[in-house]
């Protein structure tokens, strides 16, 4: 009966440490899953700004056409 028992408890505890094992590579994995995440929708934030002021730049060209011309104007006339 002492044999089973201690079969028993060296069994019980490699299946403790394999569960422990198992548990922290999943936290490992979920903690890489999440840092992962947050560096895509930190590219998606990006290019959305990109586009959005690409399309004010087109939306108002005219106007800063002629803004950077008269800001050019009075630096040349500064100038000399």
């Amino acid at each position: 009966m002492e044999k089973i028992r201690n079969v028993f408890k060296r069994t019980w505890n490699k299946a403790q440490d394999k569960a422990a094992e198992v548990a922290v590579k999943a936290e490992n994995t979920l903690i890489e899953l999440k840092e992962e995440e947050k560096g895509a929708s930190d590219m998606v934030t990006i290019i959305v700004i990109i586009v959005v002021v690409l399309g004010l730049a087109v939306i108002f060209r005219n106007q800063l056409m002629r803004m950077f011309q008269a800001i050019g104007d009075k630096v040349c006339e500064w100038i000399g």
